[in-house]
């Protein structure tokens, strides 16, 4: 099963009536909805393009799955807002009774543009290179937003760890209880005891007196270009947590098949975060994010999902061989 398939086999299982998503929908606009389409995207939530008689157009999201509550979410979303970023409007966040249960809604205004991953195999270099570095930019900004602590935010405003020894520790422990699945997958008793020491290497060698707010999933996907190619929205923070920079930049480069990495340093503002050990970090943290999607793949029986995490793994082991 591919991974587009994958996603459309989860999604078989959600379907909101339609007199919900048009009744959400006029709450939050004062509009009268005339249609509405199904958009099959994510694991979490369930998507629909609505739009007005007074031809609004916006986007309904309804949670079925995931960490982060839409009410986080927005949070993160309005703090960016703060910092320059340009995100779309959330105009309600509510819940709303299905067959099931309550179930938690978002209604965003829908951004004009189109997602640059639509559009980046069928542009020249240069225009790529212009959009990576104007998202570098963005990145930066999104990072200039200063939290009170790690990973995840509770409602009240809590951080699941306090310090990044406290969720460096927690990713040792994590990694290390999912040693079983790791092996079913290929991972040899050799190399599951080389990636937990580099993690322990990673949690006793740096620090981060400063989390930051990390958008958690910056790919073409969720970055918005208008006909010019200009970067008008960043969506989607459903995987958004309070970490050091490098979070997102690992990520980035566990998804992207050719690196974008220099092209982004170049629009960055931060430009003391590329030092000497960068690389290093980079190539740990990455290790963590590998470490962990591969045993969830394997978890959930999502086979290509799991031989891609598992591919990444592997070449982050040899760089990590290389280094010593």
């Amino acid at each position: 099963m591919s991974g587009e398939s994958s996603i459309s086999a989860i999604h078989v299982g959600f379907s909101a009536p339609e007199h919900v998503v048009f009744e959400t929908v006029r709450r939050a606009t004062g509009e009268l909805p005339v249609s509405k389409t199904r958009v099959i995207a994510g694991y979490d939530s369930e998507v629909y393009f609505v739009q007005t008689k007074a031809k609004g157009r916006y986007v309904l999201k309804i949670r079925r799955r995931g960490e982060v509550t839409y009410q986080e979410e927005a949070w993160a979303i309005e703090r960016c807002r703060t910092a320059g970023v340009p995100v779309p409007e959330v105009l309600l966040v509510d819940q709303v009774p299905l067959e099931e249960g309550l179930h938690e809604v978002m209604v965003q205004r829908r951004l004009d543009g189109r997602p640059f991953a639509q559009l980046e195999g069928r542009l020249s270099y240069s225009q790529v290179e212009r959009f990576y570095v104007a998202a570098g930019e963005v990145l930066g900004r999104i990072h200039s937003v200063s939290v009170g602590g790690f990973y995840r935010r509770s409602p009240v405003g809590e951080w699941d760890f306090p310090s990044w020894e406290a969720l460096a520790q927690s990713m040792v422990e994590s990694r290390s209880q999912e040693r079983e699945e790791l092996l079913q997958v290929g991972i040899t008793e050799e190399e599951f005891a080389l990636l937990i020491g580099a993690l322990e290497t990673y949690r006793d060698r740096f620090d981060c007196p400063t989390p930051v707010l990390c958008h958690g999933d910056f790919l073409p996907e969720h970055l918005f270009v208008d006909e010019e190619l200009r970067i008008v929205g960043v969506v989607d923070f459903g995987m958004y947590e309070g970490n050091h920079p490098v979070h997102d930049f690992a990520y980035i480069e566990f998804c992207s098949a050719a690196s974008p990495l220099e092209l982004l340093k170049r629009g960055y503002g931060n430009r003391a975060l590329f030092d000497e050990r960068f690389e290093q970090r980079l190539l740990l943290h990455q290790i963590a994010i590998e470490m962990g999607h591969l045993a969830h793949h394997a978890r959930v029986g999502m086979e290509p999902e799991a031989r891609f995490a598992l591919g990444r793994l592997r070449k982050s082991l040899e760089r990590l061989r290389r280094l010593g």
